[in-house]
Formats: C-alpha cells, structure tokens, sequence
C-alpha cells in the first residue's frame, strides 16, 4: 500500500511539473509580446512563445511516459502481491480443512485439492455428489433398509458439505 501511494505520488508530482513548466513559459511568452508592442521583437515573442509551447508538450510527454512506466511497476508489484497471497491464503485453507479429513474424502477431495477449493467448484461437486447419492436415484425400488442407508449417506454428505462450505 505504501509503494502504491508513493507510485501515485510521483506521477502526480511529474505531471504538477509539466503542467507548471508549460504555464510558466506561456505566461513569459504573453510577457514579452505585450513588451514587443507589435514591433520587431515581435518575432522574437513569437518564438518565444512556439518555444514555451514545445517545452510544455516535452514535459507533458516526459510525464506521460513516467506515469505508464510507474503504472507498469505498480501492476508488476500488484500481481507479485496477489501471488503470495493467494499462496498464504491456499496454505491456511488447507490448514483449515486438514481437520476434517473424512468430509473433505466424502465430498470427493483429497488435503492436496483443499488448498485451491472455492465455493463455486464445491457447489459443483456436492450437486452431482448428491444426484448420485439421493435416496430416490440410490435406493430406487430398493428395500426399506437400503432407502435407510441411502438417507443416512446423503444425511452425511450435507454436514460435510455444510463444514467444508463454512471453513472455506
């Protein structure tokens, strides 16, 4: 965050300069044709005044290109940041979920598939987990007993689903 802010200090620093630069040699080039009076240091104003134009457009250049430079290292520096996080964040969910090692197993997953889980690919799985595992599909034209079990297993399937989902 600090490098960020330091980032846009600077860019904004050039572009303060080259806005500033570009006022000053304007206002110096007003100041010397309102001395010429419209005679022959007239031209030389005129110069003057196509020199402070092109000393302004080099600082607005100058500033342009620093900012993308600075913003190209900002973006450098942000997805560097977003690879150690996401890394730190992986080894705490797997941490987390290294608990509950028989849910995770139920669902389908293994500790090393814990670390880069997220809710949309758990949804996923726990539909078609729970299509197969529904008493209706499971125990259909089964006995009593085998309907039991087949309600059980999906029993066991959602509080899995329910811990796996609350841990991530």
């Amino acid at each position: 965050a600090a490098k960020d802010a330091l980032f846009s200090a600077a860019a904004a620093a050039a572009e303060a300069t080259a806005a500033l630069t570009g006022r000053a040699a304007e206002e110096a080039a007003k100041e010397a044709a309102k001395e010429a009076g419209g005679d022959a240091r007239a031209g030389a104003s005129s110069r003057l005044w196509a020199a402070g134009g092109r000393l302004a457009s080099f600082a607005s250049s100058w500033a342009s290109g620093a900012r993308q430079e600075l913003e190209g290292g900002l973006k450098e520096h942000r997805e560097a940041c977003a690879s150690e996080e996401c890394e730190l964040e992986e080894r705490a969910r797997r941490e987390r979920l290294s608990n509950f090692p028989d849910e995770l197993a139920l669902l389908g997953f293994s500790l090393d598939d814990a670390g880069c889980l997220d809710e949309k690919r758990l949804r996923k799985v726990f539909r078609a987990k729970s299509r197969e595992m529904h008493p209706d599909v499971a125990a259909q034209g089964g006995s009593e007993e085998e309907r039991a079990r087949a309600e059980e297993a999906i029993r066991e399937l959602n509080e899995a689903n329910e811990i796996v989902r609350k841990l991530l």
